[in-house]
């Protein structure tokens, strides 16, 4: 900025104080505010996290390992087919 623009704005800051605590205090307000709801939505994020974290269960119940089942049955004279295959 140009000594002109800073001469400018520091001599309307000094004859409009009205104007000038008015634009001080519009944005302390817009800090606090921002400040506050940073600080609300951390604190939600953590208790969800701790909530849902804490409702899980402590046993878990999986089904046993999926083994590859044989081509041919155990008298290795039938094909045992796939599911949607048809027989030829």
């Amino acid at each position: 900025m140009t000594p002109l623009s800073w001469f400018v704005a520091w001599r309307m800051l000094r004859q409009q104080k009205a104007q000038t605590l008015l634009m001080i205090a519009g944005v302390g307000v817009g800090v606090g505010v921002s400040v506050f709801i940073s600080a609300l939505i951390s604190g939600l994020q953590q208790n969800l996290l701790d909530t849902t974290l804490s409702a899980q269960a402590h046993i878990v119940v999986r089904p046993a390992e999926e083994r590859a089942r044989p081509l041919f049955s155990a008298n290795a004279e039938t094909v045992i087919l796939r599911r949607g295959q048809r027989p030829v």
